[in-house]
């Protein structure tokens, strides 16, 4: 494909330079293992058996999203002391951002332990895939 140019010669028109990614600034969520969706969540339910509480996050809204907090054994498979769930202290990263339905979803979370290695019950939350509403 070519543009037509002054003298009577031609170019080859180029892609020029890669289009740069707009940051979103609109609505923002994810969503819990049961399709609930959350903005800023202090506790959500990543899977059936593993919640993620205490959160306290940055960077909401940006390709990737942060928090600390901690994951609670919500099937006991720990023994739940105390009649409480067991928990371990993580940071979590929200990534892969989509637009859809007017809003943005984060579609991939990573959960890695904080100072040591995660205990004998807890899942394999390294690589998470959220749902996202229908397009």
């Amino acid at each position: 494909m070519s543009d037509r140019v002054r003298g009577g010669g031609h170019r080859r028109a180029g892609r020029g330079a890669a289009p740069t990614e707009i940051p979103w600034s609109g609505l923002v969520f994810v969503e819990d293992w049961d399709g609930r969706p959350r903005q800023h969540p202090q506790l959500m339910y990543l899977t059936e058996i593993t919640a993620l509480a205490e959160l306290e996050w940055r960077h909401w809204g940006s390709p990737q999203a942060r928090a600390d907090g901690v994951a609670l054994d919500l099937n006991c498979v720990s023994g739940c002391p105390d009649d409480q769930a067991s928990r371990y202290r993580v940071e979590i990263v929200l990534s892969d951002l989509t637009k859809r339905l007017g809003a943005a979803y984060y579609r991939h979370a990573a959960v890695t332990p904080v100072g040591s290695p995660a205990p004998f019950w807890a899942e394999d939350l390294s690589n998470v895939r959220l749902g996202v509403p229908k397009a």
